[in-house]
């Protein structure tokens, strides 16, 4: 039987991380597939916020409507066939109030690619840094994840599409999301190595879990906001990754106990 490799009491929370990937093991491949994310953490089961919800002063909420109604035109229309006109019109403001709280159309961009990707970059990479069980890492992050696209006030499905990502312009974008599957990759390869995964490929792996996080969306799409998401997301992806399934009711607790907070040194 596979023995789960418990964490420790405490991490250093500075680590730098990037590169921060198993001596023995090589960083993982190209990025295979990129999914959509973004917003609050919840566990998964109780659907505890990390925040309590504030009213938003005027500029705030416009800006917040704007990127509310931008992300669902993108998603309704694709970037290209969204333009700033229509935007201005589904918010109910002139397109010159548009323009004080976003110059171009590519700043509303940017800053939904900001939401979506940011936060979870940042918590896999403190999985990367933390010591103790791969398993419980990966599936800290991956509920994290889902939680945070779940509980997302904008439409951010197919958000990191490919064909915009080629853009020149948008390559950090590109490679932000390269580093999370990277570090997703690098916990799989991690996990494989300590015996506690099967033997699979860290690559394949990290783009399954990108692909089963994206598809997500298509049970609240259906359903409605499901607070057991998150957690079955990550019970799926690590059944089908541990040698011994019948670990999964202890890498659960583990995880639960990870500290997803720390801030990372870039």
């Amino acid at each position: 039987m596979t023995t789960l490799i418990v964490p420790h009491a405490s991490y250093n929370c500075q680590t730098t991380v990037n590169n921060h990937f198993p001596a023995s093991l090589p960083p993982a491949g190209p990025l295979r597939f990129l999914a959509s994310r973004h917003a609050d953490w919840h566990d998964g089961s109780d659907v505890k916020k990390s925040r309590k919800p504030r009213s938003e002063s005027p500029p705030t909420a416009t800006r917040t409507r704007i990127l509310k109604e931008a992300s669902r035109l993108f998603n309704e229309r694709g970037y290209h066939g969204a333009g700033t006109r229509e935007i201005a019109a589904a918010v109910g403001v002139r397109q010159q109030s548009l323009s004080h709280h976003f110059p171009t159309k590519r700043a509303i961009l940017e800053e939904l690619l900001a939401e979506t990707l940011n936060e979870p970059l940042r918590v896999v990479r403190v999985m990367v840094a933390a010591d103790g069980s791969p398993a419980a890492r990966l599936y800290a992050y991956i509920r994290f994840d889902v939680a945070h696209l779940q509980e997302s006030p904008y439409v951010l499905q197919g958000l990191f599409g490919t064909y915009l990502l080629k853009d020149p312009e948008l390559v950090k974008w590109y490679d932000g999301a390269s580093d999370l599957y990277d570090a997703v990759a690098a916990i799989v390869a991690e996990g494989v190595a300590a015996g506690e995964f099967r033997d699979v490929d860290p690559d394949v792996a990290a783009a399954a879990v990108g692909a089963l996080v994206e598809q997500a969306f298509s049970v609240w799409g259906v359903y409605g906001i499901e607070p057991t998401v998150p957690g079955w997301v990550a019970d799926f992806c690590l059944r089908a990754l541990l040698r011994d399934p019948a670990t999964l009711d202890q890498v659960r607790e583990v995880a639960s106990t990870l500290d997803i907070t720390c801030p990372v040194t870039p």
